[in-house]
């Protein structure tokens, strides 16, 4: 029953905010034809005060003599605006084909010369999306929709955004996702209280959102969020009475629409007291004559249910009965449906089995007519059609700019290769370090033996020292100069304006893959002469789930080159962990090229994490080889024995998991691993953070 208010009352005021947002003005003009002394005169929203004052005839009459005169301004502007209103003036009288027409042509005449007439095109883009939703066509209109919504960007005006989100809204409403629907009503009142003109039916149809959210609420069960949203709703309403221009008769109806949805939530929690008198409020509110006659019989059938389980019949007889001039109307046939079916069981209960019977018969026939119309919007998945159109819109701008893409893309893999080269630099330096440490602690256990030699095995220690310090240094000094010329070049290219975003994210590797460079050198320093570097970790609070994600994309490359899936189960993004994000994601990364490097094509690996009360563990886990019985107390130790070739004969430096043991425990964490020959998994245990 709310769920018909609710898309009952949207659509109401959807189709007035689409008569006025092109020109959301709030001057007031008189029932008589205005003076037309320029273009800015002639407002969407004066053409329709005409109407609500005189009815069509004026409206006509004001199309005609703004048509015949000559000395406007911008004539094909003006008649473009006219053209709107006529389209919508179909809608009302029930010509949809005819308004189609008409809209069609505003759109064929706009089509070439958007810059001058954008909000003309959007405008109509609007109304046709909005005229196949009424027809039943979701797919059409979700995509007139979204091509006005495309239109918009850059103009600068929020309303025809709010538009798009409202009608989106609805559908999702209508579909029974009401928690997605809750997010698109308040991108859609924050746009709408950004225009650029405010009027009173911006601020009505704020409320009106409000009020909406607050059903959403309802129907998920989170009844004190929906009540406080109602309460917020009847706020909005007492300040929308303070604007200028106001239509009390609307604000009215708002008022007792969401006295019937406060009415309802207290007979839902039994609260009789308070619901029985906002439900009859409603009913006195709503039963008036071009009132909001359908949310007034929602009240009445709660109020119905009510008397219903008090016995009192009598007045179940008083409320339930409405005009018969309702159950002709197709727009009433939810609300029909409802009072067939209620009175159906009233008649069962009071033992009149032939009435009873003649009501279930009828209600059932008309609920499957109501089933069919609702199934067809639940066949139009709303967020499986936005994502194929966001896909087909990228399609476009990707072949649009091809040729710079290539051009771009030559600059990303000549950068690429150049990191590579300095990735094997840098390891082949480092082998050659780690191999000189082997020799100094060869020698120092051969002179350990020989008192007499020890000052001059330590001497040759020294000096051997002193030569890996220079090399190391030399390494430092002639690596990092390349490899920030990398990042600045990286960073220059994002600065490009027209980047697709696929060029964007291959920049963006490239200039993490830069850093991670620099950090690795300072790591190598770090781990050859402790105590001379800097060891200070600069800790922040992340989300667990983006760090991982972020770690798990720079590797992709990687495994896709082997031919291995590389795969991330995402967690909860609400798990914080306070790390240093450029060490812990070396750690990260160590971890997932160690697994690619020793595992077979067309296997998988798999980055995930469990959480157990305030701890969660990262798990990374491979289908290869595993480790051998032999190494595995080595694992975690910078040891000759511990090298070892990968499938595809990759080579081995053997201190990567001692590094990331330190910088595990640096964070106060634990790493451990389980293997065997179908595999590896490593685990790393943090403290989540409070």
């Amino acid at each position: 029953m709310m769920k018909s208010k609710l898309i009952r009352i949207s659509f109401i005021l959807g189709f007035l905010y689409l008569l006025l947002f092109n020109s959301c003005t709030k001057n007031t003009i008189n029932s008589n034809i205005p003076e037309l002394n320029n273009i800015d005169s002639i407002k969407i929203a004066e053409i329709e005060r005409i109407y609500k004052k005189a009815g069509y005839d004026s409206v006509r009459l004001l199309i005609t003599k703004l048509t015949h005169n000559r000395d406007i301004e911008n004539e094909k502007l003006l008649r473009l605006k006219i053209r709107d209103v006529e389209a919508r003036i179909k809608i009302k009288e029930g010509e949809p084909q005819a308004a189609l027409d008409i809209i069609n042509q505003i759109l064929f005449e706009t089509e070439n010369e958007r810059s001058s007439y954008n909000n003309q095109y959007v405008s109509a883009t609007l109304l046709k999306g909005y005229i196949y939703f009424g027809l039943g066509d979701y797919k059409s209109a979700y995509k007139y929709y979204y091509e006005a919504r495309e239109s918009s960007y850059g103009q600068g005006e929020k309303c025809e955004f709010a538009v798009y989100d409202y009608r989106i809204s609805l559908s999702l409403y209508r579909q029974n996702k009401y928690i997605e629907a809750i997010d698109n009503f308040k991108r859609a009142f924050v746009n709408y209280g950004v225009c650029k003109n405010k009027d009173f039916w911006t601020e009505f149809q704020r409320q009106e959102i409000i009020s909406n959210i607050g059903l959403c609420y309802f129907k998920t069960g989170q009844y004190d969020s929906s009540l406080f949203y109602y309460d917020s709703a009847l706020s909005f309403i007492k300040e929308t009475y303070k604007l200028k221009d106001v239509y009390p008769e609307s604000l009215e109806v708002a008022e007792g629409v969401i006295f019937g949805n406060k009415g309802k939530l207290y007979l839902q929690l039994k609260n009789y007291e308070k619901a029985i008198p906002l439900l009859k409020k409603n009913v006195e509110i709503n039963s008036k004559p071009k009132y909001d006659n359908r949310d007034a019989i929602t009240s009445r059938v709660a109020l119905g249910e009510y008397y219903l389980i008090t016995k009192e019949y009598q007045k179940f007889t008083n409320i339930i009965n409405v005009p018969n001039v309702y159950f002709n109307l197709p727009n009433f046939k939810k609300h029909i449906a409802d009072i067939y079916e209620i009175k159906s069981r009233f008649f069962s209960k009071t033992k009149q089995y032939d009435s009873a019977f003649f009501y279930r018969l009828k209600y059932d026939t008309l609920q499957n007519e109501i089933l069919a119309e609702r199934q067809k919007i639940n066949d139009s998945d709303v967020q499986l059609t936005l994502e194929s159109l966001e896909r087909e819109n990228v399609l476009n701008k990707l072949n649009k700019e091809n040729q710079q893409k290539a051009y771009v893309n030559n600059i990303i893999v000549g950068i690429l290769i150049t990191s590579l080269f300095l990735l094997i630099i840098i390891y082949i330096f480092y082998r050659i370090s780690k191999k000189k440490n082997e020799e100094l602690k060869l020698s120092n256990d051969e002179v350990s033996a020989q008192k007499e030699l020890l000052k001059n095995a330590n001497d040759v220690l020294n000096q051997r020292d002193i030569e890996k310090n220079k090399i190391l240094s030399i390494v430092a000094h002639d690596l990092r100069n390349p490899n920030n010329a990398i990042s600045s070049i990286a960073t220059t290219l994002k600065e490009y304006n027209n980047l697709t975003e696929e060029q964007k994210e291959y920049l963006d590797l490239i200039e993490i893959s830069a850093n991670s460079n620099k950090e690795l050198i300072k790591e190598i320093l770090r781990f050859a002469r402790p105590g001379q570097f800097d060891t200070t970790n600069e800790y922040k609070i992340v989300s667990c789930n983006d760090f991982l994600n972020k770690c798990v994309v720079q590797n992709r490359f990687k495994s896709s080159a082997k031919k291995i899936d590389l795969i991330y189960q995402e967690i909860d993004s609400k798990y914080k962990i306070n790390i240093d994000q450029e060490k812990f994601k070396r750690a990260i990364s160590n971890l997932i090229v160690n697994a690619i490097k020793f595992s077979e094509q067309y296997t998988k690996i798999t980055v995930f994490s469990t959480v157990n009360d305030n701890q969660i563990t990262i798990h990374v886990k491979d289908e290869g080889i595993g480790i051998p019985d032999h190494l595995k107390d080595y694992i975690f130790k910078a040891h000759p024995k511990i090298r070892r070739s990968g499938t595809d004969g990759e080579s081995s430096v053997g201190i990567g998991l001692s590094i990331v043991k330190q910088i595990v425990e640096e964070h106060f964490g634990k790493i451990d691993f389980i293997s065997n020959e179908k595999g590896t998994t490593f685990f790393i245990s943090l403290q989540l953070h409070k």
